[in-house]
């Protein structure tokens, strides 16, 4: 995807969001999800990052915070005061809250289109012309990524489940109470989503195609403000959000006894997490004084020293993930993945490996930041919007989700993926 594509699946996204919190859609899932629950905080853990990961497969993981923070907010509602069987707000807070940041961050592992440092791994591959780079399309990572995301989303709920044993075991009050009854905008708002989902599935599907995701794909045909070159697959991404947009605002529906817009203006900001916007703005600003401050400088001197020399793949894989996960603890991905990609693929004749297996570590680890609420943006954006979330629980869980994650990805790029690639073409190494 380019990054007008990006930016008007982000808006579109958001602007969907938005219409199913005015219809009340989210209440219908969470309803939902407590009845197939029982009430049992486990499942509605499992639930909740399940949904999360799922959204962030195909969507931006901020969108994806933004879209479940009514969903949590209204799970945490159940956490009522006073019932000896109720989980402590505190602690199912913060539950809830590593819920969702797993299972968005790990949409970035699951899918080409969950992170945008995927994308970045396929500008670096083609500018080192590295061997192989073919076999790695939207297709091959669906084969390998949604497996391996999978699992690591169901080992991370096991790990919670192990080392949260209390918290997990309770239950929320009045699980089998009435549902909620569908709002008069429940249908309309569904309808919306599949036409969103059916129209943005049907257009990467022809960027696929075409070559569309890249800068010299899908032919470059008109100009914006006579300076940015856009592709046909820009403008139809363009004017397809514009119209979309203007059907939210302006058709009007019969809502009860009167009528209005599917959207209004106030919608926009409604259960806006505005704690965790800024403080996902303060993240932005961090990352940067952080990354002006030498620590990319000192990553780079240091990493090759780190690389073991003709130790064999796993230790080498091993070594550069941990590193790249950690480093995104304190470095926006993105720096991350500008730093070691090409470092990765000037090392990995030095050290006897598959560039192409080095440079797809990073970009898989660089989206695995669990740690702390300023390892991204999301995490922010999460940890403020819920509040009340335990920090040292967090940052507890998050070193072991770091370290399995690492484990998981190393096992993957070792023995599963160079096989999977060698089903599309990459010769084997």
């Amino acid at each position: 995807m380019t990054g007008l594509q990006t930016a008007c699946l982000f808006v579109t996204g958001y602007l969907l969001s938005r219409l199913v919190l005015r219809a009340d859609a989210h209440l219908v899932f969470v309803d939902w999800l407590v009845g197939w629950s029982r009430g049992r905080v486990s499942r509605v853990i499992l639930g909740v990052m399940l949904a999360a990961f799922g959204l962030s497969t195909f969507v931006p993981n901020a969108l994806t915070v933004l879209a479940m923070i009514p969903v949590v907010t209204r799970l945490r509602s159940w956490a009522a005061d006073g019932d000896a069987e109720a989980p402590q707000d505190r602690a199912f807070g913060t539950l809830l809250a590593m819920a969702l940041i797993y299972g968005a961050n790990l949409g970035g592992v699951g899918s080409l289109l969950g992170s945008p440092a995927n994308l970045y791994l396929l500008v670096n591959l083609s500018i080192f012309d590295i061997p192989g780079r073919e076999s790695l399309h939207f297709v091959s990572w669906l084969v390998f990524g949604m497996p391996m995301a999978t699992i690591l989303v169901l080992l991370g709920w096991v790990m919670l489940r192990l080392t949260e044993r209390r918290a997990m075991s309770t239950r929320l009050p009045g699980w089998d109470h009435q549902r909620s009854p569908r709002g008069p905008l429940f249908g309309a708002a569904m309808r919306w989503a599949v036409g969103w989902g059916v129209g943005w599935a049907t257009l990467l599907t022809v960027a696929m195609v075409r070559g569309g995701g890249r800068s010299h794909g899908g032919g470059a045909t008109w100009r914006l403000l006579g300076r940015y070159d856009l592709t046909s697959l820009d403008g139809a991404a363009l004017v397809g959000s514009a119209l979309f947009a203007l059907v939210l605002f302006f058709r009007r529906v019969n809502i009860g006894d009167h009528r209005a817009p599917l959207l209004r203006a106030r919608d926009l900001w409604r259960e806006v997490p505005i704690k965790g916007v800024v403080l996902g703005l303060g993240v932005l600003v961090l990352l940067v004084v952080v990354a002006k401050s030498g620590a990319v400088q000192w990553l780079t001197n240091g990493l090759p020293h780190l690389l073991p020399a003709d130790a064999g793949l796993f230790p080498v894989l091993l070594v550069l993930v941990t590193v790249a996960i950690f480093a995104t603890e304190f470095l926006n991905n993105t720096t991350v993945s500008t730093v070691l990609f090409p470092l990765s693929a000037a090392v990995a004749g030095s050290v006897g490996v598959d560039p192409l297996l080095l440079m797809l570590g990073v970009s898989l680890a660089s989206t695995c930041a669990f740690m702390t609420p300023v390892a991204t943006p999301v995490n922010a954006l999460a940890f403020g919007g819920i509040g009340g979330v335990s920090l040292r629980t967090f940052i507890k869980n998050g070193l072991l989700m770091n370290l399995l994650s690492a484990v998981w990805i190393v096992v993957w790029l070792t023995w599963l993926i160079p096989p999977i690639l060698g089903w599309f073409g990459a010769p084997p190494r």
